[in-house]
């Protein structure tokens, strides 16, 4: 298994594994700089990304091929994506999902309200057109490594 920032010439493979998984896709190219791919054998199996808005990041379109689900595939991705927003600043970090609360859950994410989310967040095309108004808000801060 390979984890890699994916690129370009990865964008039609990760806009099939979201749709696959029933993730928005549409707007993908514009965010692909800040998206992590796991792939086995030059196929993607796994993805991950982030938009930034500001101070506030949204993470978006973890997806993982169905049959590598429950091995650590997301974990790792997800991982990787901290780590990243971690190195460029930022601490706070929201989501949408209609599936996968639990899931973020236990990577230290909340629910919120969606009354009390920033407004950048509100504006992003994932909260105003893409996601349904019945997907669940989540937040996590970052805590800072003391190395």
């Amino acid at each position: 298994m390979n984890y890699r920032d994916a690129a370009d010439l990865d964008i039609k493979q990760i806009e099939n594994l979201l749709r696959e998984c029933g993730l928005p896709y549409n707007d993908l190219t514009s965010h692909i700089e800040n998206f992590i791919v796991a792939e086995k054998r030059s196929i993607i199996i796994g993805v991950g990304g982030f938009e930034i808005y500001g101070e506030v990041v949204l993470i978006r379109s973890l997806a993982v091929s169905p049959e590598y689900r429950g091995i650590g595939v997301g974990g790792k991705i997800y991982a990787l994506l901290e780590r990243k927003v971690s190195n460029i600043g930022l601490k706070k970090l929201y989501l949408l999902t209609e599936t996968a609360a639990d899931y973020f859950k236990k990577t230290g994410f909340m629910i919120r309200d969606r009354g009390n989310i920033p407004e950048a967040i509100t504006q992003t095309k994932q909260f105003k057109e893409l996601c349904p108004s019945t997907a669940v808000v989540m937040y996590n801060e970052l805590q800072e490594c003391n190395e």
